[in-house]
């Protein structure tokens, strides 16, 4: 990818240089002028873009999370005070003198008017969505600049996982919806200049169609949501379907742990596709882009000339040291439309941001590791606080446990009652199923020190059918049906 400044070397100490004074000059010159919200932080915390000089300096900076932007009644527009709407004073009176010479190279070299220009940069253009637990979505706006930026990641995840083009087909399996998997996902395929189909998923092309398609394609990739992926390589299997080409499985919008990746690899081999490399990407909707790891199992690459991200302490908003868990907190180096600085994304991290060397890029760069979770999945069931992420761990790492579905509900359905959990199970040929509500009961009992109240048996096909494996953008893994 010649010309792309993400694979310039760099040692540690230019790389974050670098990017602090991305970060000073995008705030002065294009943040604060435009932006009332954050002018009134920054006032607020006595804190100017010029001052920022170390990493430890952004501690300055008020965090801000989705409370800031998250729509509600009585405020359906709160989402737009973090969008760039610059008005034409406000532009004359910021564009430095840098800027100016900028937009008159592109007049004269490229026959871009100025104004044409400035509605790249500030005229939303696209819409996606975040899908969290609240009671409005929020839209997250892009400008031209926005998906400039969306297809230089999308040039930069296919490079990473080795899909090149004039040798690789892929097919996606995300549904369509304004989300940023889906969009990542196409322009992975048009701005890397190979054929990507997209099929809608299950619930748009339906799963015998798209097992048709991977039949005649025989495709060398396949991208779409761990569980949906899981379930489409199961009924190849069933069908006898053979995927000799397929050598890389993509993975978004989900977490993905070693014990799903040698479950798939397994059923992957039957497929006489025993060497395929299972990556996941780490998407982030205010980030309007991707991540993908540098290996299998490996750490997320990041972009560090387009942010910027810390790793904080989510009980008291401190950094913590280099590599060490915390809270994922995003800072933009670039862009327009929703800005987000110093953003707490809600992502709990085990291992956090390293600047180190990378074998597979050839140099130093800023990576986050794979075990990334959501704070709002800590839940409490029975007056004990559960981590729906480890209680995933747990179920996916079961090698008896084709298909598995927890539901939290109230005892009798009355809202006042007690918490009940049940778990829904679909089982390898051959297991018994006393057995197996004794072992996860009493692995349940010594990591919780809780238990399940009642199991349920199904088939494969049934789970899959209360999962929504067809039917949701994501698959419906855990349901909390109480309603207290």
């Amino acid at each position: 990818m010649a010309g792309d400044i993400f694979w310039r070397k760099r040692d540690r100490a230019d790389l974050t240089n670098w990017q602090l004074a991305k970060l000073r000059a995008f705030l002065a010159n294009r943040v604060l002028p435009f932006s009332e919200f954050y002018r009134k932080r920054f006032e607020q915390a006595g804190v100017r873009p010029d001052s920022l000089r170390e990493l430890k300096d952004l501690m300055r900076l008020p965090l801000m999370s989705k409370a800031d932007i998250v729509p509600d009644a009585e405020n359906p527009d709160r989402y737009r005070q973090i969008i760039l709407q610059p008005t034409e004073q406000q532009l004359k009176e910021s564009l430095t003198l840098g800027d100016k010479a900028a937009m008159l190279w592109r007049k004269l070299g490229h026959g871009q008017s100025f104004r044409d220009q400035l509605y790249d940069d500030f005229l939303p253009v696209h819409l996606t969505y975040t899908t969290g637990r609240s009671a409005m979505v929020t839209p997250v706006v892009y400008t031209k600049r926005d998906v400039d930026i969306l297809k230089l990641a999308a040039k930069r995840i296919f490079a990473l996982s080795g899909i090149s083009r004039g040798k690789d087909t892929g097919v996606s399996v995300f549904p369509f919806a304004p989300h940023l998997a889906f969009w990542q996902v196409v322009f992975c395929g048009l701005e890397s200049g190979l054929l990507v189909i997209s099929t809608g998923g299950g619930r748009s092309m339906g799963s015998q169609a798209i097992l048709r398609l991977l039949d005649r394609l025989q495709p060398t990739l396949i991208i779409g949501t761990p569980g949906y992926v899981y379930h489409l390589v199961q009924q190849a299997k069933a069908l006898g379907m053979k995927l000799p080409k397929l050598h890389t499985v993509a993975l978004g919008a989900e977490r993905v742990n070693e014990a799903y990746r040698a479950k798939l690899k397994e059923h992957l081999a039957d497929l006489d596709a025993p060497k395929v490399n299972v990556l996941a990407t780490y998407g982030l909707t205010e980030a309007k882009k991707a991540w993908i790891q540098c290996e299998e199992g490996g750490r997320y690459i990041t972009y560090p000339d387009v942010e910027l991200f810390e790793v904080v302490d989510p009980a008291t908003g401190e950094q913590v040291a280099e590599g060490e868990p915390g809270e994922i907190v995003l800072t933009m180096l670039d862009g327009s439309g929703s800005v987000f600085v110093r953003y707490r994304t809600g992502d709990l991290v085990t291992e956090g941001i390293v600047y180190e060397h990378c074998d597979t890029i050839g140099r130093v760069a800023p990576m986050v590791g794979a075990d990334i979770r959501r704070a709002s999945e800590i839940r409490k069931v029975k007056d004990t606080l559960l981590d729906l992420n480890e209680l995933h761990l747990m179920l996916q790492g079961m090698p008896e446990i084709l298909e598995w579905q927890v539901e939290l509900r109230k005892r009798d359905d009355d809202p006042f009652g007690l918490d009940e959990m049940w778990l829904k199970l679909a089982l390898r040929e051959g297991v018994d199923p006393e057995f197996m509500e004794r072992r996860i009961n009493d692995e349940m009992h010594n990591r919780y020190e809780l238990h399940f109240d009642r199991f349920l048996f199904y088939s494969r096909e049934d789970i899959a059918k209360l999962l929504k494996l067809d039917d949701a953008p994501k698959e419906l893994r855990i349901v909390d049906n109480r309603s207290g």
